[in-house]
Protein backbone atom coordinates (compact mmCIF):
# COMPACT_ATOMS: atom_id res chain seq x y z
CA UNK A 1 0.00 0.00 0.00
CA UNK A 2 1.40 3.22 -0.52
CA UNK A 3 -0.55 5.86 1.06
CA UNK A 4 -3.00 5.01 3.74
CA UNK A 5 -4.68 7.55 5.52
CA UNK A 6 -7.43 6.70 8.04
CA UNK A 7 -8.09 3.11 6.94
CA UNK A 8 -7.66 0.64 9.51
CA UNK A 9 -5.81 -2.84 8.41
CA UNK A 10 -5.45 -6.24 10.15
CA UNK A 11 -3.89 -9.33 9.46
CA UNK A 12 -2.10 -8.37 6.52
CA UNK A 13 0.97 -9.08 4.87
CA UNK A 14 3.86 -8.19 2.37
CA UNK A 15 6.60 -10.71 0.82
CA UNK A 16 7.87 -8.62 -2.27
CA UNK A 17 10.34 -6.43 -2.38
CA UNK A 18 9.85 -3.01 -2.80
CA UNK A 19 11.41 -0.13 -4.46
CA UNK A 20 11.11 3.88 -5.05
CA UNK A 21 11.69 7.13 -3.92
CA UNK A 22 9.63 8.88 -1.54
CA UNK A 23 7.71 6.92 1.76
CA UNK A 24 9.18 3.47 1.18
CA UNK A 25 7.81 0.48 3.34
CA UNK A 26 7.51 -2.86 3.44
CA UNK A 27 4.41 -3.14 4.29
CA UNK A 28 2.71 0.75 3.91
CA UNK A 29 4.85 3.87 2.61
CA UNK A 30 2.52 6.50 4.43
CA UNK A 31 0.14 5.81 6.94
CA UNK A 32 -1.50 8.81 8.61
CA UNK A 33 -4.23 8.59 11.11
CA UNK A 34 -4.91 4.68 10.83
CA UNK A 35 -4.06 1.88 12.62
CA UNK A 36 -2.17 -1.16 11.43
CA UNK A 37 -2.01 -4.39 13.42
CA UNK A 38 -1.52 -8.08 13.46
CA UNK A 39 0.69 -7.64 10.04
CA UNK A 40 4.33 -8.20 8.73
CA UNK A 41 6.74 -7.54 5.93
CA UNK A 42 9.56 -9.53 4.69
CA UNK A 43 10.44 -7.74 1.98
CA UNK A 44 13.76 -6.52 0.63
CA UNK A 45 13.68 -2.04 1.05
CA UNK A 46 15.50 -0.13 -1.43
CA UNK A 47 14.93 3.89 -2.02
CA UNK A 48 16.74 4.63 -5.38
CA UNK A 49 19.30 6.68 -6.02
CA UNK A 50 19.22 10.34 -6.25
CA UNK A 51 16.22 10.77 -4.01
CA UNK A 52 16.48 13.25 -1.50
CA UNK A 53 13.48 11.83 0.62
CA UNK A 54 14.51 9.62 3.64
CA UNK A 55 11.16 8.09 4.63
CA UNK A 56 11.88 4.85 4.29
CA UNK A 57 11.16 1.88 6.64
CA UNK A 58 10.95 -1.92 6.64
CA UNK A 59 7.49 -1.82 7.48
CA UNK A 60 6.71 1.82 6.92
CA UNK A 61 8.14 4.64 5.86
CA UNK A 62 6.71 7.70 7.35
CA UNK A 63 4.00 7.19 10.13
CA UNK A 64 1.97 10.47 10.94
CA UNK A 65 -0.73 10.46 13.47
CA UNK A 66 -1.21 6.52 13.83
CA UNK A 67 -0.77 3.09 15.71
CA UNK A 68 1.39 0.16 14.97
CA UNK A 69 0.70 -2.73 17.16
CA UNK A 70 1.80 -6.29 16.84
CA UNK A 71 3.25 -6.05 13.50
CA UNK A 72 7.31 -7.03 12.06
CA UNK A 73 9.56 -6.43 9.36
CA UNK A 74 12.55 -8.96 8.43
CA UNK A 75 13.71 -7.52 5.32
CA UNK A 76 16.43 -5.61 4.35
CA UNK A 77 16.42 -1.42 4.13
CA UNK A 78 19.08 0.06 2.09
CA UNK A 79 19.68 3.50 0.23
CA UNK A 80 21.61 3.09 -3.38
CA UNK A 81 23.80 5.79 -2.95
CA UNK A 82 26.68 7.01 -1.02
CA UNK A 83 23.96 8.52 2.05
CA UNK A 84 23.31 5.17 3.44
CA UNK A 85 22.03 6.64 6.88
CA UNK A 86 22.53 4.19 9.80
CA UNK A 87 18.96 5.21 11.45
CA UNK A 88 16.58 2.92 8.95
CA UNK A 89 14.60 0.28 10.66
CA UNK A 90 11.09 -0.76 11.27
CA UNK A 91 9.40 2.75 10.59
CA UNK A 92 11.58 5.82 9.93
CA UNK A 93 9.68 8.41 11.33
Amino acid sequence: MGYNEGACFYSRYSTGAVTGNVDVGGLVGDNASATVSNSYSTGSITRNSGSTDTDIGGFCGELTSSTIEYCYSTGSVDYTDAENPSDKGFVER
